[in-house]
């Protein structure tokens, strides 16, 4: 499970179950080069394009090979792909950088900028 103020995201596919987007360096590489720049796949995102989602959580979760996008696209096939979108996004944007604010239960942001 990720640790709380981690940039690490966790999702739970239909087949392979709960997995961790583990946010690397290699992983930002390889999506950069792979699938585009970030904004671009985090617009491809929005834009629910299966096969950015998919590479994005196969190479976020250490499987970035062309078998393991397949298998994790038949997954997202199988399952509701649009799930997915939000922990995508947010995987993606905390590669950029700082780890997405999250508010507290008090509505005030736990992680105000500097």
């Amino acid at each position: 499970m990720a640790t709380p103020g981690s940039r690490d995201v966790d999702i739970v596919l239909p087949k392979t179950g709960r997995a961790t987007m583990r946010a690397t360096i290699l992983a930002r590489r390889m999506i950069n080069r792979t699938v585009g720049p970030i904004g671009e796949v985090i617009r491809k995102v929005g834009n629910v394009d299966t096969d950015a989602i998919a590479a994005v959580i196969a190479f976020g979760i250490g499987k970035g090979d062309g078998n393991s996008i397949n298998e994790i696209d038949e997954e997202l096939f199988e399952g509701d792909t649009t799930q997915f979108i939000g922990p995508v996004t947010e995987y993606l944007l905390n590669l950029t950088g700082r780890p997405m604010d999250k508010e507290g239960e008090d509505g005030k942001d736990k992680n105000p900028p500097k």
